[in-house]
């Protein structure tokens, strides 16, 4: 996970600034940025959520 990333980072970095690596490198990030504040958001209200399901019983 980790060189992909520093690959991105590199390619981002390059002087040609519109190249399909450029595009690739943008969408991987935007792809990893919205899962993992998906993931986040899914915990921080999640969690609440099945607090109070617990409270009425309604997860077994």
């Amino acid at each position: 996970m980790l060189p992909s990333i520093f690959m991105a980072i590199s390619v981002i970095f390059e002087k040609s600034q519109y190249s399909f690596g450029f595009v690739v490198a943008i969408l991987f990030f935007w792809s990893l940025l919205s899962i993992s504040l998906s993931s986040i958001i899914i915990v921080i209200f999640g969690i609440p959520v099945i607090k109070i399901l617990n409270k009425f019983n309604l997860v077994k």
